[in-house]
């Protein structure tokens, strides 16, 4: 039975360390994307220049002080913020947010090509379709929740992917939580695999009604005061969907035609994601179940990044991360099992590009807009 399907997952193998030379111009991406960080400063008021404000008060404050008074899911982030401020070198923090997303990312997506034996032409293909999407003006400048999701997804990765479910791995989960309280949604997300996977659809249904079940659960958010981080979720998670409307800012962004084109392009990405998602599930269901855990925590990444799309701000964004991180292997998948059906094979090559040049010249777009060096 498993001869009729030849499923690249598979395929795994423990071989040698060797030299990919996608992974070392990855590398030299990453060094040059680095050097754009570091060298940019913002012009318009968005979230960098507020931590550039932030970094310069906190620098006249005592570190332990600064500690002692900071709450628990800022303690970390509030370090690189002091230090920033009190060098002088303000652009380390859209630095060290480029370098921590970028590095994990490329990892994840070269170490799951090495593992499963993914020819280099196939590995290529999806490296530009990350790069394509991962927006990096918009990395560069939320820095706290972005950090905080790609650790999580390295955590989420070591843990389903390479079966490394050691302290270094719970460091992984519990770090981002010190970075950005969001983070608190992908760990959540982890617990609740085996009983998504039992109730799939149901599962499915209630992730895509969040708004409507958060607006019920802030209504009796008493009942949760004894546990805080639970009684913060769902504080935050009301404020994003019902009353971010309240700033000027989110006036503007609600009045950009550019931002509610993006969010319609990147809904309907997203979309076929999904159903990318749904059709390889089953398969994986039936041939290869060590890695239904990893498939499934990818699906929920996607249906919350559609979600997110209820906010009024592009906080989508910051969800896709981890569902561009961990989607190479259901990519890779795709790929595999439709290399031999011409129609579907051009279809999908077709939206490819197109996806890809949209999501380069969105970045270019944006950051003219946002950056200058």
């Amino acid at each position: 039975m498993l001869k009729l399907e030849s499923n690249i997952l598979t395929k795994k193998v423990k071989s040698p360390r060797y030299s990919n030379p996608v992974f070392t111009c990855l590398m030299i991406l990453l060094g040059l994307l680095v050097i754009v960080a570091f060298s940019m400063h913002p012009i318009t008021d968005g979230d960098l220049s507020r931590y550039y404000a932030w970094s310069l008060d906190y620098a006249k404050q005592p570190p332990s002080l600064l500690f002692a008074n900071t709450e628990y899911d800022q303690k970390f982030i509030i370090m690189l913020f002091w230090v920033a401020g009190k060098t002088g070198l303000l652009a380390l923090i859209p630095t060290m947010s480029i370098l921590t997303v970028y590095a994990i990312a490329f990892w994840i997506i070269c170490d799951s090509a090495k593992t499963l034996n993914i020819k280099n032409s196939i590995l290529v293909q999806y490296v530009i379709l990350a790069v394509a999407l991962l927006q990096f003006d918009a990395i560069a400048s939320n820095v706290r929740n972005v950090m905080a999701f790609a650790i999580v997804t390295l955590a989420a990765y070591r843990d389903l992917f390479k079966k490394k479910r050691n302290a270094i791995t719970l460091l992984l989960y519990l770090l981002p939580c010190g970075l950005h309280l969001t983070a608190v949604v992908f760990i959540l997300v982890r617990i609740s695999l085996p009983l998504y996977k039992r109730f799939r659809l149901l599962s499915i249904a209630t992730i895509l009604s969040a708004p409507l079940i958060i607006s019920k659960l802030f209504l009796v958010r008493f009942l949760f005061v004894k546990i805080p981080f639970l009684y913060a979720l769902i504080d935050k998670a009301y404020r994003y969907f019902f009353i971010f409307y309240d700033t000027e800012w989110i006036e503007k962004v609600k009045d950009s035609g550019f931002e509610s084109s993006k969010k319609l392009i990147f809904f309907l990405i997203f979309i076929v994601l999904l159903s990318l998602s749904v059709t390889t599930y089953h398969k994986v269901q039936k041939w290869n179940q060590e890695y239904l855990d990893l498939f499934a925590y990818t699906e929920i990444s996607i249906l919350l990044t559609l979600v997110s799309m209820y906010i009024p701000v592009p906080t989508y964004f910051r969800f896709s991360i981890v569902t561009l991180m961990l989607f190479p292997i259901i990519f890779f998948y795709v790929i595999q099992h439709t290399h031999k059906k011409g129609g579907m094979i051009l279809l999908i090559y077709a939206g490819y590009i197109n996806i890809t040049i949209y999501g380069f010249l969105a970045q270019v777009y944006h950051f003219y807009f946002n950056f200058r060096f």
